[in-house]
């Protein structure tokens, strides 16, 4: 969940992180906040019509188990959103290099190892939309999206739940 910000501007009321940190800014931004590991949620079997990971690909231990719990808690035919930035991409290479404490410890990924660890944990029928085609240091306005993967540093799939 992180912050709580794409929550907030998406309208989703509830989420998980097993930073107090994050917690902490997500509940100032009315989320109803849970600490956990997404690779052991504290929810029901089929209780989520979605699941939302923005981000959060790159910061867990174990990417796979992660995305098994996720189609755990969704209900039959619901949908996973999982959003991170291409490793491929100028954008992706920029982050990896980028003395960041936030990013040090991250593990990116290409659309292409994500396409196959959701497929492993149960998912199908993707769509894919990418976005944030230039450098992170020129972001100043919301960018393009366009459908697809390859171009753009930022990648969001879309995957149901066989």
């Amino acid at each position: 969940m992180g912050t709580g910000k794409f929550a907030q501007a998406l309208g989703i009321k509830e989420g998980a992180d097993i930073s107090e940190k994050m917690l902490e800014l997500a509940s100032g931004r009315g989320v109803v906040t849970t600490r956990a590991a997404a690779e052991a949620l504290p929810y029901d079997k089929e209780s989520f019509d979605y699941v939302l990971m923005m981000m959060a690909m790159c910061f867990v231990n174990d990417p796979a188990k992660s995305l098994t719990e996720a189609s755990r808690i969704l209900k039959p035919g619901g949908a996973l959103i999982a959003g991170i930035i291409d490793k491929n991409s100028a954008m992706g290479r920029e982050y990896q290099i980028k003395d960041s404490p936030f990013y040090k410890s991250a593990t990116f990924f290409s659309p292409e190892e994500l396409l196959s660890l959701l497929s492993s944990s149960g998912f199908g029928n993707f769509s894919i939309v990418q976005s944030l085609f230039g450098s992170y240091k020129d972001l100043n306005q919301i960018d393009r999206i366009e459908s697809g993967y390859g171009r753009g540093g930022f990648i969001a799939v879309k995957a149901t739940k066989k």
